[in-house]
């Protein structure tokens, strides 16, 4: 072998290698999906550890046995599943609670802190955005006063797989602040086109003591209608 094959070959870039966590990936998918916390539970309240996870998931494609609203919903449960979860190894004990009976009001926060761990978006959200917005006092929250902080995602880590569009970026900050509903961060009534949100007026496991005094906070959203379980 000739000196110079020698040394092309050892220049050779090394293939690519694609990321083992997607912790740091931001998916605009899930989070307009939502919470999606009944169907999680349900999925999982069933779920065979005896059976791959693909294997478990293509069985509630086929038997629907959530009682999805719709086919279309029912696909959207397992894509956000599969992306977000991993009950053979790191979410099994998320899973074995489910299959205990633990209440939902208890699950729920538990399931807040196996999603945020590997989403990277939603933890941030919570994290940089809406505890330091209650904190300077913030009465009326709105999609539209997100565009900034998603425009700056990169800037902290983040890794977006594609450009958003104005319209999915409104879609995003709408569901990010339906989630945190969803979760007990903040309180809502539907009235009108607005959601009209308040803080909690007592700590509960998914909120920061500093969130123990009573705040009137407005979301004025409207996020996607999704089905839900029966």
């Amino acid at each position: 072998m000739s000196p110079t094959t020698a040394a092309s070959r050892k220049a050779k870039p090394a293939p690519a290698t694609k990321p083992t966590s997607r912790a740091q990936v931001v998916s605009s998918f899930t989070i307009v999906k939502g919470a999606m916390i009944a169907e999680t539970h349900a999925v999982f309240a069933a779920w065979d550890f005896a059976q791959s996870k693909r294997a478990n998931l293509d069985r509630l494609r086929a038997d629907n046995f959530i009682g999805a609203s719709s086919h279309t919903w029912l696909i959207d449960v397992a894509k956000v599943l599969n992306r977000r979860f991993d009950p053979a190894t790191r979410d099994r004990p998320l899973v074995q609670l489910a299959q205990a009976d633990l209440p939902l009001d208890t699950w729920r926060p538990l399931l807040l802190w196996h999603i945020t761990r590997d989403e990277f978006l939603l933890r941030d959200f919570l994290e940089s955005w809406l505890f330091a917005a209650y904190e300077e006092g913030a009465f009326r929250l709105r999609p539209e006063q997100l565009t900034g902080y998603l425009a700056g995602l990169r800037k902290r880590g983040a890794i977006t797989e594609h450009a958003w569009s104005d319209a999915t970026t409104h879609r995003v900050a709408a569901g990010l602040l339906k989630i945190a509903v969803d979760f007990g961060l903040l309180r809502g009534s539907a009235h009108n086109s607005s959601r009209r949100t308040t803080c909690p007026s007592r700590p509960s496991s998914t909120c920061s003591t500093r969130w123990s005094t009573p705040a009137s906070i407005r979301a004025s959203s409207s996020p996607p209608r999704p089905g839900a379980c029966s």
